[in-house]
């Protein structure tokens, strides 16, 4: 009876820990990328004092062309993102200089982009005041 407890409660906290993937070719919802940018945005660069979040689905041309980045290569044009623009303080913190000098830096937007189909975080940034991605 004690294995039999000990498996199941192994086998519960093994599926706890197990992320499901989207199947293929099912997309990802609005809301659920919202929730993943902000979440990175949060872990990652120090997004605080959020007042707009807003997403909207493009392709991988459509969002190079807003960004003015090259292709990365084997990267379909056509791929289908999720853009998720988010405007509140993004303070990012980097090791410092090589003369010691803190390295931050403070914005007041960023984007996180996701693949639609696979959910993964593609590319984050913050932008320049009027240098927004939207």
């Amino acid at each position: 009876m004690r294995r039999l407890l000990l498996l199941l409660l192994g086998a519960l906290v093994l599926a706890a820990c197990i992320q499901v993937a989207p199947t293929p070719g099912s997309l990802m919802t609005q809301e659920r990328a919202i929730s993943t940018a902000l979440e990175w945005a949060t872990m990652y660069y120090g997004l605080r004092d959020v007042q707009e979040v807003g997403a909207r689905q493009i392709t991988y041309d459509d969002f190079l062309r807003l960004s003015g980045d090259t292709p990365w290569v084997g990267m379909s044009l056509e791929t289908p993102m999720w853009l998720v623009a988010i405007r509140g303080t993004v303070v990012f913190t980097g090791p410092p200089s090589v003369d010691g000098t803190p390295n931050r830096s403070e914005y007041d937007n960023m984007y996180v982009l996701l693949d639609s189909q696979s959910g993964r975080v593609f590319q984050i940034g913050a932008r320049v005041p009027g240098k927004e991605i939207r």
